[in-house]
């Protein structure tokens, strides 16, 4: 049975799972981790490791990246943009937050702070961690929420 209002995404197994609607903020669990991997394919993934499974951070569209008072708009899909983003390499979360309009904000120890608005036709981010946590930008804003299975 359907869930109104409900989100869905195709399992590895191929079922549909239906994840929660969340009008956020949510507090992601990566303050004090570190970015272990910076990589490229069709988005910008960031990865945290510790532990068996990862915490990834998929991001697919427009995002901007703050330094020292200075913005920076980074486009994942163009190479001669993204390279900007591997600053975040090695650098500590201070504080992530998902927030109820789809927005994903991380903030850096160092002060770096990284922007991903909600797109209109696209999910523009998800965070993926351990034991099937999920969360994901809805195309139009807001959140769908998987939590982690015990």
């Amino acid at each position: 049975a359907r869930v109104p209002g409900a989100y869905e995404v195709m399992s590895s197994e191929g079922r549909m799972n239906a994840g929660k609607p969340s009008d956020g903020p949510i507090r992601l669990p990566l303050g004090g981790k570190s970015v272990s991997r910076c990589y490229v394919d069709n988005a910008l993934g960031l990865q945290f490791f510790e532990g068996q499974e990862p915490t990834t951070i998929r991001i697919s569209c427009r995002f901007s990246l703050t330094r020292s008072n200075r913005e920076t708009v980074i486009d994942p899909q163009n190479i001669g943009e993204v390279g900007q983003a591997l600053i975040l390499f090695r650098e500590k979360v201070r504080e992530a937050e998902a927030l109820g309009d789809g927005t994903l904000l991380l903030a850096f120890e160092s002060g770096v702070e990284l922007r991903v608005p909600a797109d209109p036709d696209y999910e523009s981010w998800e965070v993926a961690g351990p034991k099937g946590f999920l969360v994901v930008s809805k195309p139009g804003g807001g959140l769908a929420v998987w939590s982690a299975k015990s």
